[in-house]
């Protein structure tokens, strides 16, 4: 099974490890197996100041008509079903409701009309809500979409240059990096600003997790800090944020990926 953390460490829960995560809709993170449909799950986390926030809302939800009380794990939920019909094929949304303290989280799991909910029960038992101010420590999680798309971001931001400057894109590896410490030493990456190291160690690191077997990219989260880092058999190879301190001082980017690269193998 895979962990998730949300931003913020508000709640975590497992998933199975064919599934992975997917754009949803803003505020919710939705899971599902690309290869072997079987269902979509959706969270989503909502919080207030008010230390009885959870528990109400569930309350609240309860009362409602055709909703019932279900034990999942040491949550007692809030369940609600519906049927609906999509490009002919019969589905059900199974929603729970789950409360903390300051924090109420709803699940989703949308099944093939007839298909058992167990797996989206077995992932909502598995939640852990954390208090306010409370957050995870010093933990390695499969890649988030969050960072992902912080990592294309600044991969964009570094071909662009590469194509204003050098009037080429990126193409294989070794010419990557030979464009990249060509943009270093004539100073280009001066126009990105003060978090320029930051955006090519992003870069290189992607680079490196295209090309080379054995690694690839984690989420890392450590109280507040939250970023992605380089993983090899689930140790910290590299971290982007940190890889190229400053582009003041010289900057030799093959020396970096040889390190890497040799590091642990």
């Amino acid at each position: 099974m895979k962990t998730f953390i949300s931003p913020h460490s508000w709640f975590a829960f497992e998933y199975p490890d064919s599934w992975f995560e997917f754009e949803g809709e803003p505020g919710e993170f939705l899971f599902y197996d690309p290869d072997e449909w079987k269902g979509n799950f959706r969270i989503q986390a909502w919080r207030d100041k008010d230390k009885s926030y959870g528990r109400q809302c569930v309350a609240e939800e309860l009362r409602k008509k055709r909703v019932e009380e279900k034990q999942l794990g040491s949550w007692r939920v809030a369940q609600t079903k519906e049927h609906f019909t999509e490009e002919g094929e019969e589905y059900v949304n199974y929603y729970w409701l789950a409360g903390f303290e300051n924090t109420c989280v709803e699940c989703s799991f949308t099944v093939p009309a007839g298909s058992s909910p167990e797996q989206g029960e077995r992932m909502v038992a598995s939640l852990r809500i954390n208090s306010l101010g409370v957050f995870f420590k010093d933990k390695l999680i499969p890649i988030r979409l969050a960072e992902m798309m912080e990592i294309d971001d600044a991969y964009m931001q570094m071909e662009r240059v590469a194509k204003k400057a050098c009037k080429t894109q990126f193409k294989d590896f070794q010419q990557s990096i030979n464009v990249l410490q060509k943009l270093v030493d004539e100073k280009e990456l001066n126009q990105l600003g003060p978090d320029a190291n930051v955006l090519l160690g992003m870069t290189v690191c992607a680079l490196l997790a295209e090309n080379v077997e054995g690694l690839e990219w984690n989420t890392f989260i450590n109280n507040k800090e939250e970023k992605p880092v380089l993983v090899r058999e689930g140790a910290v190879v590299a971290d982007p944020c940190v890889l190229f301190r400053s582009l003041s001082a010289p900057v030799d980017i093959l020396s970096v990926v040889d390190d890497i690269v040799s590091e642990k193998e």
